[in-house]
């Protein structure tokens, strides 16, 4: 097989998933992110959840999860909006089954654990502060802000929702459509639920709850072997009880108060009340989406979409 010189534009999950992919198979790989640093592990609202699949191939490409903390699921709960148990689903042979855990996993430490297995790749190299301005794919080349010139055999577009070469790609414009809902994401530290015998159970039995009732719902699980909780809340917009995020242009804002997340779930079960109560900074995020795309590659097939860029969630 031939190995190719590949740019990878965008250093999240799913363009340093890419190149460590390639690499493996023998490919060398250059990596051009935008911003000049990636995520403190501070950030709020971060859990994310790799199940065995993604446990499988992330490890064929080099990963080690011994390095990071983590949480072994065990198994998704919903739970009506006032406490009743609808549907238990245990996940304790998901091992046996499919060959791997599933975890829950802060997003920042993920991250980090993907460009560390990347930087000690020989084939991988990750140019941080390296915005793109302009793509040429007959070359096939990008130009960077500054204007130096990266060329290779094969363009791969992890830019994200708001993807600069998406349009152009696809062949016709295909901006985010807002799908009606805006999500909250919030982590709070877990030793005040562990204080409280009424909600210790969700760090020391690690479920993914998820409680659901009119127009919302929300989801919780324990990252970093219990240190902190990761809750994720979806509402609808004409229920939500807080400032409207504008119509055009933004897709999240970080804010301090809990007073509409209170307000909004006052009469659900306790365990969401005094989810909401305990919540200190969080991300309210609208919520996009936009039609299937004509196209993800270009015709001469130099450049590719993937991730956000053309499938958002």
């Amino acid at each position: 097989m031939q190995s190719l010189n590949i740019i990878v534009v965008g250093a999240g999950i799913g363009g340093l998933q890419a190149s460590l992919a390639l690499a493996k198979d023998g490919h060398r790989v250059t990596v051009l992110e935008s911003a000049k640093a990636f995520e403190e592990s501070s950030q709020v609202g971060a859990g994310i959840r790799v199940p065995p699949n993604s446990h499988k191939l992330s490890t064929s490409w080099g990963v080690d999860f011994s390095k990071v903390k983590k949480d072994v699921s065990m198994g998704n709960r919903f739970v009506d909006w006032k406490g009743k148990m609808l549907l238990s689903l245990d996940f304790s042979d998901v091992e046996k089954r499919y060959g791997a855990p599933y975890y829950f996993l802060h997003r920042a430490d993920l991250i980090k654990l993907l460009v560390d297995t990347a930087q000690e790749n020989e084939r991988i190299t990750i140019r941080m502060g390296s915005r793109v301005e302009k793509y040429d794919f007959e070359t096939p080349a990008v130009t960077l802000v500054g204007g130096e010139v990266v060329k290779g055999d094969l363009i791969v577009c992890a830019d994200g929702i708001k993807s600069a070469i998406r349009d152009e790609i696809n062949g016709r414009p295909l901006p985010p459509q807002d799908t009606g809902d805006v999500a909250y994401r919030i982590l709070v530290p877990a030793q005040p639920l562990l204080d409280d015998p009424e909600m210790a159970h969700l760090v020391k039995n690690p479920w993914a709850m998820h409680w659901m009732g009119p127009e919302g719902h929300a989801v919780g699980y324990p990252l970093r072997g219990g240190e902190l909780y990761n809750i994720i809340i979806d509402v609808t917009h004409a229920s939500d009880c807080g400032e409207p995020l504008a119509d055009e242009g933004q897709i999240w804002k970080s804010a301090r108060s809990n007073s509409e997340l209170v307000q909004r779930f006052h009469d659900w079960c306790p365990e969401v009340r005094k989810l909401c109560a305990m919540t200190g900074e969080y991300l309210k995020w609208k919520l996009a989406d936009f039609d299937q795309l004509d196209h993800w590659v270009t015709p001469n097939g130099t450049a590719a979409l993937l991730g956000d860029s053309c499938h958002p969630m």
